[in-house]
């Protein structure tokens, strides 16, 4: 059986967004799918990179090495990565193979996180100020 077979990739990008959606096996005869397609949606110059796994069956820890690079390489580009479709057999298996910090944090955290940074920083400095979130971009 070819690794196509296992694993479809499907890339819809637009100038700024790409989503690449996964469906089937993500394993070690697959990761290589997985490479090429953030490759491609990269190369185009995208803003965000959204991989879509609510169609992955199976993910082993060659599909998570293959996602933490996509996670590197998005950030070499100075791209937002972002998983999307995380059904409940992924968030175990990321858990249990500590590879949760691939998961951004749910809108809600994000927004009592910036309140609390906010907070914080009031009562150090005394007045009101904005908490402002930025990336640090390796050089070209």
């Amino acid at each position: 059986m070819k690794p196509q077979d296992l694993l479809h990739t499907h890339i819809v990008a637009s100038t700024e967004t790409a989503l690449l959606k996964l469906a089937g096996e993500l394993d070690m005869a697959t990761a290589p799918l997985v490479d090429q397609a953030v490759a491609d949606c990269l190369a185009c110059g995208v803003l965000r990179l959204n991989i879509d796994l609510a169609a992955v069956t199976f993910c082993d820890t060659a599909g998570l090495r293959a996602l933490e690079r996509a996670k590197r390489a998005s950030a070499a580009r100075c791209t937002v990565f972002r998983l999307a479709g995380m059904h409940r057999q992924l968030r175990r298996t990321f858990a249990l193979h500590h590879a949760s910090s691939l998961i951004a944090p749910a809108m809600t955290d994000l927004m009592r996180l910036r309140g609390a940074t906010q907070r914080t920083t009031e009562d150090r400095m005394g007045t009101s100020t904005h908490a402002w979130a930025s990336r640090i971009c390796p050089a070209p």
